[in-house]
């Protein structure tokens, strides 16, 4: 279970650059993005929409200790840059 939050780390980590603060429906797009990969079952492409770290963390992952389930979105916040 420690997977996914890894994986959804490295991958929204990319999702726009620092100068640009994200609306909550790009975000939600997004883990939508991700989520379709990983239901996809061919995570080779979960790093297209990742940082530069997302292959190497990827190795390292065990794709069977990804949850079946998807994550619950409870709040959003807007950080500042």
């Amino acid at each position: 279970m420690v997977a996914m939050p890894l994986v959804l780390n490295v991958c929204v980590a990319a999702v726009a650059p620092s100068s640009i603060v994200p609306f909550e429906q790009q975000a939600m797009a997004h883990l939508l993005r991700v989520l379709a990969v990983v239901d996809s079952g061919d995570l080779t492409h979960l790093c297209d929409l990742g940082s530069g770290v997302c292959e190497t963390t990827l190795r390292k992952s065990d794709p069977t200790t990804i949850p079946t389930s998807h994550p619950t979105v409870i709040g959003t916040r807007v950080i500042e840059p």
